[in-house]
Order: structure tokens, then sequence, then C-alpha cells
């Protein structure tokens, strides 16, 4: 039954073109458009930026796979979360539906659909990343060469980004989901995630170094760059202080999805929707 119920879920969203565009096919496109005029404009052969940047192709793709450094992505995939979350109460369909499927179903379904559209912004992000590297190897006139390590480390590395990717995605839309159960708004719930996020990183600034164990692992956004800084460390990286801390970014972010996630179903399970 669950099956059933996260199929219609993906069904309904890929039916809602323009939410799926906005929400998971525009940033992979701004991503692209804005490298292209990039590396058409600003990039020369010759020039320092294109010495540092004309060769880095595993660079490229591990900036396709971190969303969390891409502000615009983290933006347009809180619309989208608030959208799936929130649009029920909007459209009032929480009646028609909820007699088909258990409340559980219903937002394990709605995480299933999002994570899957998530899954493919990331995707094409880094297939942005991957057609920039090799104009910008075009404009700088300077051949892509694979780093001098294993490809099975620089693939294992983008896993590990790609996965923490995976998992903040999640995390915001569960942040979004407690904000759409809570106000059952559309826009509420997506400024609530969004003011959440930013509150975090200002915390995360806020707080003192301690390089025994860093507080601040336990944040979105140093969990996510910790994770990126340790791959960068795979590829022989070395330098950021946040790549020892790369190890317990995954398992944070995992937890911190999950906490979220289950405070959005016990208030769903306790929620009269009889109007809805």
């Amino acid at each position: 039954m669950i099956i059933d119920t996260i199929r219609a879920e993906i069904f309904k969203l890929m039916h809602n073109r323009w939410t799926l565009f906005w929400a998971f096919m525009a940033a992979p496109a701004a991503t692209l458009v804005f490298g292209i005029v990039l590396e058409v404009l600003f990039v020369s052969p010759g020039s320092a930026l294109s010495s540092v940047r004309g060769t880095a192709l595993v660079q490229y793709l591990l900036d396709g796979c971190a969303i969390g450094s891409n502000l615009l992505a983290q933006l347009l995939l809180i619309m989208g979360a608030a959208t799936i979350f929130a649009g029920e109460y909007q459209w009032q369909t929480w009646r028609a539906i909820v007699p088909r499927s258990s409340r559980g179903a219903l937002m394990v379904a709605k995480f299933v659909a999002f994570g899957v559209f998530a899954v493919g912004t990331i995707l094409g992000c880094t297939l942005a990343e991957l057609i920039i590297s090799i104009l910008s190897s075009l404009v700088t006139r300077t051949p892509i060469n694979w780093p001098q390590i294993a490809r099975a480390e620089a693939l294992t590395a983008m896993g590990v980004v790609g996965l923490a990717s995976l998992i903040e995605a999640l995390l915001i839309a569960a942040m979004v989901a407690v904000g759409a159960v809570l106000m059952r708004s559309v826009l509420a719930s997506a400024l609530t995630a969004f003011f959440a996020l930013v509150g975090l990183e200002l915390i995360a600034s806020r707080i003192p170094p301690n390089e025994q164990l860093p507080i601040d692992v336990v944040l979105p956004g140093f969990a996510a760059s910790s994770v990126s800084a340790w791959a960068d460390a795979m590829l022989g990286n070395s330098g950021s202080p946040k790549a020892e801390w790369g190890a317990l970014g995954l398992p944070a972010l995992g937890v911190e999805f999950l906490l979220f996630a289950l405070v959005s179903l016990a208030l769903f399970l306790r929620q009269d929707l009889s109007r809805e």
C-alpha cells in the first residue's frame, strides 16, 4: 500500500510541471548558465584563474554534488518542499486523501518523492559542472586531466559528498514539514525553514572553535561543509580543519533529519484534518 502511495505522490509532482521545474530543475540550469557566462566572459587563456581551474575536473564535480554550498539550490528546494508538504492544506485535499492511506504512509511518500527529485537536482548540478569543466578546458586551452589518484577514491569522494547533499536536502524538507503541519501554509512553512537555516548558520558563526570536539558539527551547514572538506582530503587537498570531522558530518545530518521528520510525523498523526 505504501508503494502505491509513493507512486501517487511522484505522479502528482510530475504533473505539477512548474513546481517540478522551479524546485528541482532551475538550480542545475542556473548553475550551467552562470558557469558558462563566467568561463566565457571572465576566464582567458594564461590567466591566474585558468591555471587554477583549467584541469580541476574532480573539483568541478565535487562542487556540483555539494548543494550545501549552492544557496540558490537550497532556496529552491525549500520552496519545492513547501509545495509538497503544505500544498494539501492550501488546496484542502487532505479530506480526500487521508481515508485512502494511513497518515504515516502519506508522510513517508512525500519524503520519498522529494528525495527522488532532489537526487535529480544533485545529478543535474553535477552534470552542469562537468559541462562547465569541458568548456573551461576549451576556453583556457588546457587539457582535462584526471588527478593523480585512484579512480575509486575520486568516485568515493563524490559519492560521499552526494550522499551528504541528499541527507541535507531531506533535512531541509523535514524542517519545512514541521512548519507545514504547524502553520498549514506554503509561504509560512518555507519562511520557517529559511529562517531556521539562517539562524543555525549564525549560531555556528558565534560558537568559538574547539579543536577537540567542535559543538557546531551538529549544525547542518558545518556538518555538510565538513563532509566536503573530508572528501577534498581524500583527493589529497588538505588544509581545512573541518576535514577531520567529516566522518561525523554524515551521521550528524542523518540524526537531524530523523529528528525533524519524526517531529513532523508526530504532529501530523495528532492533527485534526476534518476541515483540510
